[in-house]
């Protein structure tokens, strides 16, 4: 069989990021950031791990911190709103302070006073026998302070129980974006590279490194098993991987990345691949017919060798 793995594009810029969410606490209505206090030390040291982790690696140079902080809808909208804006300068401060190397200019702030997306969300996962009800008057056209006094009055067992002691807490947070860009390797760092931190590499050198191995070895296969991980809902990462599915015999697995492999020709002779391997010789030859048709000499083939076998 004629397998026609695609090779992606060679990205001009490397554009990464890190990110993640953290859950600071303050002093009631303040908004200075206090070591020591609650688990503030652990939310400080994850955010810094994830500044190092950019800041001293030698292939990579920051282009950005944004920070985006949130406030609860317990209280009024205008206090959460001051509340948010603050405390995520207050993070912002923190960390200017912490990396003073670090060009102020690549910081940048956002605040949203009350997140109801989020609590929205836990709302409508939850098996809370009012869930209707709630999402009915989160979904309303009530001002946010409304939305928050409805709940409190028709539901008070829940909005303690349930909104003040679980979601509102979580939802207190400040999300964090770390930005960077990734210099371009050559083969032989690229075949190092893939094994420790390969979201540092493009799919193209992922592609690279996977031909510098027999075509079908352990290795070879291994590389898009890994591109599929890092790209995972890129059609031309689940082609390949697909593919290599396909030639270590693992036909369910191939089925899935090829329902996220798009439309090309390589997709379909994908296709007709796996119908071949299923028996389903009909399905197979149309699929190949396809794909020859958009000038895919693979599928030609795959066409020519079924007729020789008389499939």
């Amino acid at each position: 069989l004629s397998y026609a793995f695609a090779q992606p594009t060679a990205e001009a810029v490397k554009h990464r990021a890190e990110e993640g969410s953290a859950h600071l606490n303050f002093v009631l209505d303040r908004y200075d950031i206090r070591r020591g206090f609650k688990n503030n030390d652990a939310e400080l040291e994850k955010i810094r791990q994830t500044v190092d982790l950019v800041r001293n690696d030698r292939d990579v140079t920051l282009t950005g911190i944004r920070l985006h902080g949130y406030a609860s809808p317990d209280g009024s909208y205008k206090h959460n709103e001051t509340l948010a804006r603050n405390r995520t300068n207050a993070l912002a401060a923190y960390l200017k302070n912490y990396y003073p190397s670090i060009d102020k200019g690549l910081f940048s702030i956002m605040s949203t006073a009350e997140d109801w997306d989020s609590v929205r969300t836990r709302v409508a996962e939850s098996s809370l026998a009012a869930r209707d009800a709630l999402l009915d008057i989160i979904d309303s056209r009530r001002t946010p302070d409304e939305k928050d006094r409805a709940i409190a009055s028709r539901y008070g067992d829940v909005y303690r129980s349930f909104f003040l002691d679980d979601v509102y807490p979580d939802v207190r947070r400040t999300d964090y974006v770390v930005t960077y860009n990734v210099r371009n390797f050559n083969l032989e760092e690229a075949r190092q590279i893939i094994k420790m931190r390969p979201q540092k590499l493009s799919q193209n050198e992922m592609y690279l490194v996977a031909n510098s191995y027999e075509k079908g070895s352990k290795e070879f296969c291994e590389v898009f098993d890994i591109a599929v991980r890092m790209y995972p809902s890129d059609p031309l990462a689940n082609l390949n991987a697909a593919l290599a599915s396909l030639q270590r015999g693992d036909t369910e697995s191939a089925e899935k990345f090829l329902g996220r492999a798009g439309d090309s020709a390589e997709a379909d002779n994908a296709r007709g691949i796996l119908a071949l391997k299923k028996e389903d010789y009909a399905t197979a030859k149309d699929y190949f017919r396809k794909a020859a048709d958009a000038g895919l000499s693979e599928a030609k083939a795959n066409l020519e060798e079924m007729d020789r076998q008389g499939e």
